[in-house]
Formats: C-alpha cells, sequence, structure tokens
C-alpha cells in the first residue's frame, strides 16, 4: 500500500463553505433580486384572501355545534372561532409562491402583512374551496419554476464563480421537472410520516393532554429525522443535472457519510437565518425600515444557499476520495 492510500482527505470545512458563499454573492449581488422581489410583491401588492370561505365555514360549524351542545360548549365555540377567524384574515394565497423544497426565499411568506406604508392593501377574495385548491397548485408551479431558476443561478455563481444565464435557461425546463417531481417526492414522503403520525397523537391524547403534546413533539422530531438526510436532493438537480430520485438517493448516501458536518452546517444556517430573520422583522409593517429587513434577508438568504452548494460540491468530492482511498485499500 502507497502512502498516498494512506492519507485520509480533509472533509469540507463548514464555516469555510460559509464565508465562500457569502464572497460568491458579494460578487454577484444581482441574485438577491429574486427574493426581494418576491417580498415586496407579498409586502407592497395585492393580497388574495380566503376569511369571507373560512368566516363561513365557522359560522354553520358554530350554528351546528349551538343546536347539539349546551351554552357553555357553544361559547368555547365561538371564542376558538375569533381566534381562528383574526388568524384566517392573515392568510394570503400570494404567499404559497413560496415553493418548498425549491423556491425563492422569502421573510414574509411565513408572515403575511395586512398592511404596508402605502396603506391598506387591495384584497381579492376566493370565495370557493375549489379556487382555493386551483390557486395554490398554479401558484406552486410558478413558485417552483421561478425557484428553479434562482437556484440554477446561485449554485453557478457558487461553483464556477459566473452565472450564464444561457446556460440556466436552456437547462431551466428540465430543471423545474425535475424539481416538481422533488416535490411530490418530498410531499409523498410527509404523508406516508403524517397518517400513522396523526393516529399515534390521536391515541395517546386519549390518555391526557400533555401525553398529546409530547406526542405530536415525537412525531415532529421523527419527521425531522427522515426528512434531513433528503435537504441536498435538490443540489444534485442543479449542480449534476440528476433525476429528482436519483438526486435523492444521492443526498441521502452523502448526508450518511458526512453528518456531523451536515448537522453542522444546517445548524448554522438555521441560527444565522432566524437569528437574523427576527432583527430583519423588528420594523412594523407599515415602517418603510422594513425595505432594509427584506434586502438584508435577500442578502443572506442567498448567501447562505450559495454556501449549501459549495458544501454539496466539496462533501462529495471528499465521499468520492474516501470510497476511491477505500477500494484502493481493500486491493492492496
Amino acid at each position: 500500500m502507497n502512502a498516498t492510500t494512506k492519507t485520509i482527505p480533509e472533509p469540507p470545512q463548514v464555516i469555510a463553505c460559509l464565508l465562500s458563499g457569502f464572497d460568491a454573492i458579494s460578487n454577484h449581488v444581482a441574485l438577491i433580486l429574486f427574493p426581494v422581489v418576491l417580498d415586496l410583491f407579498l409586502w407592497l401588492g395585492p393580497r388574495m384572501k380566503v376569511s369571507d370561505l373560512f368566516n363561513g365555514f365557522l359560522t354553520e360549524l358554530s350554528l351546528t355545534q349551538y343546536l347539539s351542545s349546551n351554552a357553555e360548549d357553544t361559547r368555547l365555540l365561538q371564542i376558538a372561532g375569533e381566534y381562528w377567524g383574526t388568524l384566517a384574515e392573515r392568510i394570503n394565497l400570494f404567499s404559497t409562491l413560496r415553493s418548498y423544497p425549491v423556491g425563492v426565499f422569502s421573510l414574509l411568506a411565513a408572515n403575511p402583512t395586512q398592511q404596508n406604508p402605502l396603506g391598506v392593501p387591495v384584497g381579492w377574495e376566493v370565495n370557493s374551496v375549489i379556487a382555493v385548491l386551483g390557486t395554490w397548485f398554479v401558484f406552486n408551479l410558478v413558485g417552483i419554476a421561478a425557484g428553479s431558476l434562482y437556484f440554477s443561478a446561485v449554485s453557478q455563481a457558487a461553483v464556477h464563480g459566473r452565472v450564464d444565464w444561457k446556460i440556466s435557461l436552456q437547462q431551466w425546463p428540465r430543471a423545474a421537472f425535475q424539481a416538481f417531481l422533488l416535490t411530490v417526492i418530498w410531499a409523498l414522503i410527509l404523508i406516508a410520516i403524517a397518517i400513522p403520525g396523526s393516529c399515534m397523537v390521536s391515541l395517546i391524547s386519549m390518555f391526557g393532554l400533555s401525553m398529546g403534546q409530547i406526542s405530536v413533539y415525537l412525531v415532529a422530531g421523527l419527521a425531522l429525522w427522515i426528512m434531513f438526510p433528503l435537504f441536498l436532493s435538490p443540489h444534485g438537480i442543479f449542480l449534476k443535472q440528476r433525476l429528482a430520485w436519483v438526486a435523492v438517493r444521492d443526498s441521502i448516501r452523502l448526508t450518511r457519510l458526512t453528518m456531523p458536518h451536515t448537522v453542522l452546517l444546517f445548524v448554522l444556517i438555521l441560527i444565522v437565518n432566524e437569528g437574523l430573520g427576527f432583527l430583519w422583522r423588528m420594523p412594523g409593517e407599515s415602517s418603510w425600515l422594513t425595505l432594509i429587513g427584506v434586502i438584508g434577508h435577500g442578502f443572506i438568504a442567498t448567501g447562505l444557499l450559495a454556501a449549501t452548494f459549495i458544501y454539496y460540491r466539496d462533501a462529495e468530492h471528499w465521499v468520492n476520495r474516501l470510497l476511491i482511498q477505500a477500494r484502493l485499500s481493500s486491493t492492496a
């Protein structure tokens, strides 16, 4: 066995990947326009609401409950209805333009605003369940298409140091279709987890409210444990032009062989993104200072995405070297 086969290559350096990701976006700062434009639209643009549909459902439920229960139960139902009605007022179907797992990042999609510095935005009511489902599906497709172009451009900037829009546009239809298939795969896995998980929560809840809450956390933890190895699956589609199921398989293998480093990467991403996200959301939704948060979030989120592409490249290279050395060692 020669000396080269005994040398263990260095694993990918997480901090170096993060710094390189921000450097790449600093050199291609125009890429932050993807999340910035989406957030500006969600903040200053019109809203697509479902409050009338939701309130109608709550009213019908309240009448049914009133006819079949005592006054105390009716009062509790009214309180719950007021809470959910207030929550429904903030729902904006345009927020579904932020698709998962491939999509343009957004600061405001998960926190829809009700007003902005220009006043109360125009609102359009969607009054049927079929229209809501159809709108959700179409907006998700648009989000996947936009996110595919965004991911493609960021991956080029991160790994190649330049963005070739001609290549990105040529690869866009295929990449968007594979991203859609990846979304379907993720959804099927989540459904497979949710169905037995909800049954388990219901059964455990029979023993008390606290046990039910604990079971919810257990199911959520199980879902995270199952889904975590899939977090790098979009990267195979946009860096290696792989099929969706092949990208999932490679993500599982890569995560399994680099688990400590991959966990550290995503923990740091979560800390940076959520910590700064709290800062970006501090100004009121009617203050123009929110614009600073939108731009800051766009830069940070895009830089973190670029870092994951650099990490994927380095981690795959490291794993391949390990496998080659393992074969050489076995034949020496």
